[in-house]
């Protein structure tokens, strides 16, 4: 659970666990006040946290039964209660094992699409929540034009960019929180200072060409995950099936990065959906793609600093 993905590597989750019983908590210190006020991201996180507890589960042959907000308290999340039917799955093939090898690619992808059987399999995963996939022209020109613009946006908040400035790291960090240069595309003499740089310049303004040539020309697919309703458990739904369809991505050999602008930046969504001509809300926006060159991991906290004790 604790190698899913969250905004600025946060890792805003905490677990407590008694008897058969796993509770997901949030981290309030870990919450990204000024990029995620109303906790879309937090909440979308959680979610993929969720997801890999389960698929994990699943393996070693435990059944899942899971209560989104058992309790008043809206920072506990979920509660997964499980029981085990004394038989592990042992099979190569299932998703576990691309948990670890799942990581944010940010470079260049080739142009081959994603394949269209595992397109047509991922929009099966959930009755209620819409896939949209686009890879053809004009639309995919137009949602680059609007991811570009709407990051631009979003880097003119002083307090945006204060706030993510507290999580771009040095390629050398040995903090467990946040993004180390290496992970955003950033030379090693460049990292020591690029929390500076981003604390006090808008720089997708002065990236905007180069940002628009990778999502143009470098990205052969953009993924955009809709809801039904903007509500804290569709948020959270949305967020288990974005990590389902990502480790099935890289299962194929496949990557993916998540940009929150679109959907997270003033009414941009509203552009979206007419693009895509759809009625339900889009609440996570990825590139996918085949990549050219791997990227690596970024840091986690180790268990036992999530583990919370009763």
């Amino acid at each position: 659970a604790i190698l899913a993905p969250s905004g600025h590597n946060s890792q805003p989750w905490e677990f407590s666990v008694e008897g058969n019983t796993i509770s997901l908590w949030v981290n309030k210190d870990r919450a990204l006040a000024q990029s995620d006020p109303e906790r879309r991201q937090l909440l979308i996180a959680m979610g993929c946290a969720l997801e890999n507890l389960l698929i994990a589960a699943d393996y070693y042959g435990f059944e899942s039964e899971v209560r989104y907000f058992p309790i008043e308290n809206h920072d506990l999340v979920a509660r997964v209660a499980l029981e085990a039917t004394g038989k592990t799955s042992g099979n190569r093939k299932h998703l576990i094992f691309q948990i670890p090898k799942r990581r944010t690619n940010r470079g260049k992808y080739l142009s081959t699409p994603p394949p269209q059987d595992f397109l047509e399999e991922i929009k099966r995963l959930d009755s209620e929540l819409e896939v949209a996939v686009v890879s053809g022209e004009p639309a995919k020109t137009a949602i680059a034009d609007l991811a570009v613009a709407a990051q631009i946006e979003a880097m003119e908040s002083d307090s945006f960019r204060e706030e993510l400035s507290h999580y771009i790291r040095s390629n050398f960090t040995r903090r467990h929180t946040g993004m180390p240069g290496f992970t955003l595309g950033i030379p090693a003499p460049v990292s020591l200072i690029a929390h500076h740089l981003i604390k006090h310049v808008n720089l997708s303004k002065k990236t905007k060409d180069k940002d628009e040539d990778l999502l143009k020309r470098h990205t052969p697919a953009f993924m955009i995950l809709a809801v039904p309703q903007d509500t804290e458990v569709y948020r959270i739904r949305a967020g288990r099936l974005f990590e389902r369809i990502w480790l099935m991505a890289t299962q194929r050999g496949l990557s993916c990065s998540p940009l929150a602008a679109p959907v997270q930046t003033s009414d941009y969504y509203l552009h979206l959906k007419k693009i895509l001509h759809i009625n339900q809300r889009p609440e996570v926006f990825f590139r996918v793609g085949r990549h050219k060159e791997l990227s690596h991991n970024s840091p986690r906290f180790p268990v036992n600093e999530v583990l919370l004790s009763h």
